[in-house]
């Protein structure tokens, strides 16, 4: 409670300044919570007594200068200091987007021609490694995706042990089998671009790009050929998936091909298809 009411209730027959004094020598001290909920109170009311202090009710208020969004059009409002300062301007972060997607395009993009210079190979190997660091602070337990999740249960029904997001410097693997030194990626259809469904994704170049360097670093820095099993076969022919890891093992890592899409069973046993598909990795 409050001093005053302390002094009130319970010490009337003393002076105020005589019970503060006293609690002072006694070493006393209010509850922590108790003065929490009296601090948040107290900004509450005087929160409460500020005047309304936005737009041009603020003491910092300049006059607006109205302008077209350099893409749709739109008039905007923007202070003096940021009318003079920019050549192009922007109702929203999509006209944002439209404009530099037409207008800053190869020879018009500010760093055409020096994107080495600008982002070199050591400074993207740094982003790289530092890109993995902020991965595997995340709590991958609660945030696996359901092709995932059945590639796990099937390794733990064919008891072979594995470490998820295993950590390999500049990339994680999704499957570490531990007990063999051997790798699987689980690959989504759409996101990895799988042949055999021909999706429509916009950054397809990009990603097999990327999947073919994470191959090659995996393949010359661990001497690993990596096993990957496409969403599709895992969710239609997880026994073709079975078998290819159970193959997989037995010939410590050599296959004739490493993309599950490229099989099938025959009376139990693995096969080849016969116009392989290729992704370039």
């Amino acid at each position: 409670m409050k001093t005053e009411d302390l002094v009130d209730i319970y010490f009337k027959d003393r002076g105020f300044s005589s019970v503060v004094g006293k609690v002072g020598n006694l070493g006393l001290v209010k509850d922590k919570d108790y003065l929490y909920r009296t601090q948040v109170e107290t900004g509450i009311k005087n929160l409460e007594t500020i005047p309304d202090q936005k737009g041009e009710n603020s003491p910092r208020w300049v006059e607006r200068v109205e302008i077209k969004c350099s893409q749709c059009q739109k008039i905007i409002e923007l202070t003096p200091y940021n009318s003079e300062n920019q050549e192009n301007y922007f109702c929203s972060l999509k006209c944002s987007g439209e404009w530099r997607s037409i207008n800053c395009r190869g020879e018009n993009n500010p760093i055409f021609g020096r994107a080495d210079e600008i982002w070199t190979p050591a400074m993207r190997l740094k982003a790289a490694e530092n890109a993995v660091i902020r991965l595997k602070e995340l709590n991958f337990s609660k945030k696996p995706t359901k092709p995932q999740l059945m590639t796990n249960d099937l390794l733990d029904d064919m008891c072979v042990n594995y470490e998820n997001e295993y950590d390999c410097k500049y990339y994680l693997i999704d499957n570490y089998l531990t007990d063999y030194n051997l790798m699987i990626e689980v690959m989504g259809n759409f996101f990895h671009c799988s042949p055999v469904m021909n999706l429509e994704n916009s950054r397809k170049t990009k990603i097999i790009g990327k999947d073919k360097a994470k191959h090659t670093y995996i393949k010359k820095y661990k001497s690993i050929e990596v096993l990957y099993l496409w969403e599709k076969d895992i969710n239609e022919n997880i026994d073709v998936c079975g078998s290819l890891v159970e193959q997989y093992i037995k010939n410590n890592g050599i296959l004739e091909n490493y993309h599950s899409y490229n099989y099938y069973l025959n009376d139990g046993k693995l096969k080849l298809i016969d116009n392989l598909y290729v992704i370039g990795y």
